[in-house]
């Protein structure tokens, strides 16, 4: 299973929900804040960035942001066991998002989780 997120994503998200300045993380992960902008946009660096200092900073775990940067994926989970549950691609302006729909065969009731960019192969799902 891909996750959506590289190493980038998980700093830049980190570092805006703490309201720690590009700045001081740069700083952290002995890169220029230009360096962290491009890391946080592609998760890809011209040199190694100090990514346990960076996760210290931040109060994420160490290990597993190394983990995800050195390209750990989760094991791949068979969602056919589960009739009516299924995890669905969709691509937006750059990215892709996992969206799961989850549905009631009998009444047609269905839930969405990360909803996705575009609808319809869920609403052909459940029709």
């Amino acid at each position: 299973m891909n996750l959506e997120d590289h190493a980038g994503d998980i700093i830049s998200k980190a570092r805006l929900h703490a309201g720690i300045d590009a700045g001081e993380v740069a700083k952290a992960a002995g890169l220029s804040v230009g360096e962290l902008e491009q890391f946080e946009e592609s998760g890809r660096t011209a040199k190694p960035a100090d990514l346990p200092g960076v996760a210290r900073l931040l109060g994420l775990n160490p290990g597993k942001l190394q983990a995800v940067a050195s390209g750990w994926q989760p094991a791949t989970v068979d969602l056919e066991s589960w009739r009516e549950l299924r995890a669905i691609l969709s691509q937006g302006p750059g990215f892709s998002v996992n969206a799961y729909l989850v549905w009631d065969e009998v009444t047609r009731e269905a839930a969405l989780f990360d909803t996705g960019f575009d609808a319809t192969p869920m609403l052909q799902m459940i029709a």
